[in-house]
């Protein structure tokens, strides 16, 4: 069995409670929404907002983020969206880009493969190339 059926990570879990219907090859992630400048996290949860999360959620679902990936975005709790990033042949195998608390005044970081394969690295190189 994938362990990743029996143990999965918290998007998946968080996009089932929210109601997103995930199919075969998206990849979940739950995130944050952040404030950032230049670069820089400025406050890594917006200073926990609740009030029109939605807003920003529908502001970025249906955005191609790189070629032929496609982003949905759905609020879950107070700062915390779950993003859905689409298209056949990506995989969840990539790093975590949130540079954790204390984070005022860092960047943040860039995700990175977690394996040497086309599909783990396929969200590096198809969005530095946009």
């Amino acid at each position: 069995m994938d362990s990743r059926l029996s143990n999965p990570c918290r998007g998946p879990i968080e996009a089932l409670g929210v109601g997103i219907d995930i199919q075969p090859g998206d990849v979940v992630l739950r995130c944050n929404f952040a404030t950032v400048e230049d670069g820089i996290v400025l406050d890594r949860r917006t200073g926990r907002i609740r009030e029109h999360t939605d807003k920003l959620a529908e502001s970025i679902s249906g955005i191609e983020v790189a070629e032929g990936i496609y982003a949905y975005c759905k609020p879950a709790t107070e700062h915390r969206p779950v993003l859905v990033l689409r298209r056949q042949g990506l995989s969840d195998q990539i790093t975590d880009s949130d540079p954790k608390a204390p984070n005022d005044g860092k960047p943040y970081l860039p995700v990175q493969p977690l394996e040497d394969t086309l599909e783990a690295r396929r969200l590096l190189l198809e969005s530095t190339a946009s």
